[in-house]
């Protein structure tokens, strides 16, 4: 039985993308008879399983920008842009796929209406599906009826509403859906992980539109794996892979020693030039227009000696090898608890077996109140816990506050009460606030309490950026001395989670992870 001979197209140590026909194929190198320079062979019973005998639908990228072309002219007259949105607008309005991944404040959504409602002009789709955070969804709205040029058909719907609906909920989306509907996907990072429901339900509606656009400000948060299901979203021909599986055995260097750890990335510069037609990249730092400051707060001593209870249960069951899989998250919470002033029964079950909660006084409550009090601006307060939102209210009544106890538009209507007011204070929870939502009138900034994941903490910052803004901003971290605050802020300074740092930690030396945690 003779074999197929192939074109190697791209190669990594692993794996070759190899060209059959017009029909080009992720297959790893021990699967090849041989490879020499001019190609390599497959056996005919492997190229006949990868479907590579035969031509097929060809995807290099002259031929992939040729098929995604079709728009062949600008035939609306966009509102005024800013300039990198009318260079973002122009680059990117001929084709069905695009990817904006511009900074946070740099107008992005505009980009993406401009390009829909283009596409629209020209009779290319019908009517769009608009998805985004719940908090967002009144901000996009909003933004739709200032900016769309034409009248688009349109629905908004929140990406979480996609994961946690019902079948029948996601039917009657889904019937909306026509073969003419663009799909855009704001915060895109959201559909990150490929085997979640939110990107299982998606896929279908995705692999049917006939444009679709992807926007994010933070599209990678750990690694060049953050975009493979955001670039499949659009496409999956783009990258090459028809599934992750493929992708991670190009791009991922794994550990040897720690199954599903990973431990470096390579051959990146594949996925830019492959990405490079369908995306347009905007940041900029604002480096000379921030400034932050650190408060530091000794803890009570009712405070040392729970956080002390707390470390010394769960390290104890570290160092005797009975932790369980979340122990390392239970004891960062616990302890985030107590710095907050209440340790709920459940929490004090999970560690101690008691079963009843524990309040106690913050004293970073007092310094909030006496720094709020020294303002005679506009002030946003984020926190990460209810309990600091209730604490804080009550302790400042005129405060405006903003939770996900409240419902979307609620909290639209409060952010537009503090925007307009002249020294409003707004104490908000860094999970329901932190995207699409522009508060750029303010320039003080306090964090509380703090999140455990950088995203979160540089999605919050940028509420208060915008291009062109020439006030400087001022951060000021609220941090109690020798407690996770301080971990949390390292690890925020090297853009890491500082839950993630610990467990990776954790998995390669674990002598070494117990004593970082003793330390905390």
């Amino acid at each position: 039985m003779t074999d197929v001979r192939a074109a190697i197209v791209h190669a990594t140590p692993n794996a070759l993308l190899l060209d059959v026909g017009g029909r080009q194929q992720w297959v790893p190198r021990e699967s090849c008879r041989y490879i020499d320079d001019s190609g390599a062979a497959l056996p005919r019973a492997l190229a006949a399983q990868l479907g590579m005998q035969t031509p097929g639908a060809a995807h290099g990228l002259d031929v992939l920008m040729e098929e995604a072309t079709i728009a062949d002219r600008i035939a609306i007259e966009p509102r005024p842009n800013q300039p990198q949105q009318d260079e973002a607008f122009r680059k990117l309005y001929r084709y069905r796929w695009f990817a904006l991944y511009m900074q946070m404040r740099a107008g992005k959504t505009k980009v993406a209406i401009d390009l829909i409602c283009n596409h629209y002009a020209l009779g290319n789709i019908d009517r769009v599906l608009w998805l985004c955070p719940n908090s967002a969804k009144a901000t996009a709205a909003a933004q739709w009826a200032q900016f769309a040029t034409v009248d688009v058909p349109r629905r908004i719907v929140a990406l979480e509403t996609i994961s946690g609906c019902s079948a029948a909920t996601f039917s009657e989306i889904a019937g909306w859906f026509s073969e003419r509907c663009a799909i855009v996907i704001d915060e895109s990072q959201m559909i990150k992980n490929g085997r979640a429901v939110r990107s299982q339900r998606l896929q279908k509606l995705l692999d049917a539109a006939t444009v679709k656009g992807i926007l994010s400000g933070t599209p990678i948060t750990c690694n060049v794996q953050d975009l493979y299901n955001q670039v499949r979203a659009l496409d999956w021909r783009i990258f090459g892979y028809r599934n992750y599986y493929q992708f991670s055995r190009a791009h991922l260097i794994m550990s040897d020693r720690i199954p599903g750890m990973i431990c470096d990335t390579c051959n990146t510069e594949y996925l830019s030039e492959r990405l490079q037609p369908f995306v347009y990249e905007w940041f900029t730092d604002y480096g000379s227009r921030r400034s932050y400051e650190a408060v530091y707060v000794d803890m009570s001593d009712q405070q040392r000696q729970l956080t002390a209870d707390i470390k010394s249960e769960v390290l104890g069951r570290l160092m005797d090898y009975r932790e369980q899989a979340a122990d390392i998250y239970l004891m960062f919470s616990a302890l985030q608890s107590v710095l907050s002033g209440h340790v709920s029964a459940q929490t004090m079950r999970r560690i101690f077996g008691s079963n009843e909660a524990v309040t106690l006084h913050p004293p970073k409550l007092d310094a909030l109140e006496e720094i709020v009090a020294g303002l005679d601006e506009q002030k946003i307060v984020w926190c990460t816990r209810l309990h600091d939102l209730h604490s804080i209210a009550a302790r400042i009544p005129d405060a405006i506050t903003v939770s996900g106890e409240m419902g979307a538009d609620v909290r639209h209507d409060r952010i537009q009460r503090f925007r307009k007011s002249r020294d409003g204070t707004l104490v908000a929870m860094v999970q329901v606030a932190k995207r699409a939502i522009e508060m750029s009138e303010c320039n003080n900034v306090i964090y509380y309490s703090h999140s455990f994941d950088f995203e979160s903490r540089e999605q919050s910052q940028w509420r208060t950026l915008l291009p062109g803004k020439t006030d400087i901003c001022h951060y000021t971290d609220l941090l109690y001395s020798k407690s996770i605050d301080e971990r949390i802020q390292e690890a925020h300074g090297k853009k890491q989670s500082v839950v993630q740092a610990f467990l990776d930690l954790l998995k390669t030396d674990r002598a070494a992870a117990i004593h970082a945690l003793e330390g905390i």
